[in-house]
């Protein structure tokens, strides 16, 4: 779950923060896509399901990053 609250957040903003309150610039679909694989494999330990989810968002999730870009999401 805790890698799917970072992705979510990085695909809206294309940024995440960091606890200083800057963000680590702007990144790029597939940088989220890695951490939200990266995250969990570190979390839980299962690669399959981890590769599996990753590749689906490979797939699928041009259609909210795409949104997200559209509607030109931004920290506030």
């Amino acid at each position: 779950m805790i890698g799917g609250l970072v992705h979510d957040y990085g695909y809206k903003y294309e940024t995440l923060l960091l606890k200083s309150k800057k963000t680590i610039g702007v990144k790029s679909q597939k940088w989220m896509d890695e951490t939200f694989r990266d995250i969990n494999i570190e979390v839980n330990g299962f690669y399959l399901l981890n590769y599996l989810a990753y590749w689906a968002l490979r797939i699928g999730g041009f259609v909210a990053w795409n949104k997200h870009r559209k509607v030109n999401a931004k920290i506030v």
